[in-house]
């Protein structure tokens, strides 16, 4: 009935174009990987890697476990940076405090100032002023200069690092690029939040969760990056919850960035048969505002999400309205 019709035979085809493209994309790819294969452990970065990473490079941290085990409880017990902010992690914030042990020790053994090179931005390594990070916080840069003896201690992102070095723009506008989309998916909240705020959050998020979806068995914590809890239906379908909580309006275009590289980044993603994204206003009044760009952002996010705007009242989620993809 249609091969009559001219752009019917035009996508006919475009159809079988894009099927020998798609085949000699594949026929490329199996040349790459069979090309892959044969690395003995000779491939470019592998090589690189052997080059820096020497023993004179790498120190090895002579501390004992129960040592690093009493300091963080320590931290945590006077909020000391770096770790204690890291309570409820699965490993309760002593990956930094090793981070922040073997940066100590370099500065003892070498009496030099250390440059670190980190994306971290959170609070218990900086110092902030509504979410955003202004210096390192006071007490690093006291310890380390104790440790020292009177040298200074630096964070900067990467892309600093290699601006600082002469690399070329086009290379560091990449990064940029790269470490503000990150930046999007881990920062938890839009403005920083006291743990108590974060504690009646997640019990009101919890409680919202049981409450609207009954069948849905929730986890305690997905212990990921970027999705705060999982659940479990009766049929055995996984479902991811991400919660934002925006303090002051105008920030939807980057959790929309953050939901669309969560499938990237998260290696829980693979496995959820939908994503619930709540997002709770500290101003009710801010809602009616955002809930247009709120829509305007739904067509351009992936198939399985669910946005869920909202408030707290009475420590309670009052919830406005949902959105489905």
């Amino acid at each position: 009935m249609l091969s009559s019709i001219s752009d019917y035979q035009e996508v006919l085809l475009l159809e079988e174009e894009i099927d020998r493209k798609l085949r000699e994309y594949q026929k490329s790819v199996d040349k790459i990987l069979t090309h892959i294969q044969t690395w003995q452990w000779n491939d470019p970065v592998s090589l690189l890697y052997h080059e820096i990473f020497t023993e004179d490079t790498i120190l090895d941290l002579a501390i004992k476990e129960e040592e690093v085990i009493k300091d963080l409880e320590r931290r945590q017990h006077y909020n000391i940076p770096p770790g204690y902010k890291d309570r409820g992690k699965e490993d309760e914030g002593i990956g930094d405090l090793l981070i922040w042990h073997t940066i100590l020790e370099i500065g003892k053994t070498h009496k030099k100032s250390i440059l670190f090179v980190s994306g971290e931005e959170k609070a218990d390594w900086y110092q902030k002023s509504e979410g955003q990070p202004l210096y390192v916080k006071y007490e690093l840069i006291d310890e380390f200069r104790r440790q020292s003896e009177g040298q200074s201690f630096h964070i900067v992102k990467f892309s600093r690092f290699l601006e600082l070095y002469g690399a070329s723009e086009k290379v560091i506008e990449e990064v940029r690029k790269e470490e503000s989309q990150l930046a999007a998916v881990i920062t938890p909240d839009v403005f920083f939040i006291s743990d108590y705020e974060k504690d009646v959050i997640e019990v009101a998020v919890k409680e919202w969760l049981n409450r609207k979806y009954p069948d849905l068995l929730l986890i305690e914590s997905a212990r990921d990056l970027f999705i705060n809890f999982l659940a479990r239906d009766a049929n055995g379908s996984r479902y991811g919850i991400i919660v934002k909580f925006i303090i002051k309006p105008g920030f939807i275009q980057e959790i929309a960035n953050s939901i669309r590289i969560i499938s990237k980044l998260s290696p829980l993603a693979k496995d959820i048969h939908r994503l619930i994204v709540i997002i709770i206003y500290n101003n009710f009044k801010d809602i009616p505002f955002e809930l247009k760009e709120i829509e305007g952002i739904i067509p351009s996010l992936q198939s399985n999400v669910s946005i869920v705007v909202g408030t707290l009242k009475n420590a309670r989620l009052a919830m406005f309205t949902t959105f489905e993809t």
